[in-house]
């Protein structure tokens, strides 16, 4: 299915590997993401006949910020359609539905974005939403900088290389998850040994049991208002009295 469609969009089979290259190698390789990102974006202008490509992804808040584009001029375009409050790689994302504009077509639907720029500084638009799981996160964008005809063709191979970048970025999303998860659980397992040692040496040395020296860390922390683990390892250090813990 993919090679005939690439066959009817006349889509050359060397850029499309280089793109599939670039995203295997993005996902197993050390290169930052935003890095990664600006090679993609190179990479599926190349594919599709592009003057160049850019990335918009809604933060948290749903706040749209400019991730990535194949160059300084598509940030631009990006960041002034931020700026501006609306613009066709805004509305693919707001809408999720592709939009695909000439610069005339533009400055008349998109009158503050085009006021912004001045002037449009390309003759053809293809915003793509980028979706997850039933949800749309942002937009993949390409520019021309000579009229284009876009075929169905074309823009179902605008379609693939937005789903690939989709896919990519949840799974760098992910890893990214779940690297934080092992670190947060890495430091509450280290925070819990230093709090088992410093128990233990405050019960033997005092001659109290686990419980009661825990409660005692426990409440000077309440009562300087600081982390138990960190008095913990101020009491093991040496750094805060035994007689203070207990009052």
């Amino acid at each position: 299915m993919v090679d005939e469609l690439i066959e009817r969009a006349d889509v050359g089979v060397q850029p499309l590997l280089a793109v599939l290259t670039r995203f295997v190698r993005a996902l197993h390789g050390d290169e930052p993401t935003a890095a990664a990102l600006v090679d993609l974006c190179q990479d599926v202008s190349a594919v599709i006949g592009a003057e160049g490509a850019g990335v918009m992804i809604a933060d948290d808040g749903g706040a749209l910020r400019v991730v990535a584009a194949s160059d300084e001029r598509f940030r631009r375009i990006e960041a002034a359609q931020i700026e501006a409050g609306e613009g066709p790689c805004i509305h693919a994302y707001s809408t999720a539905s592709p939009v695909v504009a000439d610069d005339a077509e533009v400055a008349a639907r998109f009158p503050a974005f085009a006021q912004h720029l001045g002037v449009v500084p390309f003759r053809m638009v293809h915003a793509v939403p980028l979706h997850a799981d039933g949800h749309t996160f942002g937009s993949l964008n390409y520019f021309w900088a000579a009229p284009a005809a876009l075929g169905v063709e074309q823009r179902e191979v605008a379609t693939l290389m937005a789903d690939l970048a989709a896919a990519y970025l949840m799974i760098v999303h992910d890893l990214e998850v779940s690297s934080s998860m092992v670190t947060n659980l890495q430091r509450a397992l280290s925070s819990r040994a230093v709090i088992e040692q410093a128990k233990g040496g405050l019960a033997m040395l005092e001659g109290i049991t686990p419980a009661g020296a825990f409660d005692a860390i426990r409440r000077y922390a309440r009562a300087h208002r600081r982390p138990v683990a960190e008095v913990a390892e101020d009491l093991i250090e040496g750094r805060l009295p035994v007689g203070d813990v207990l009052g």
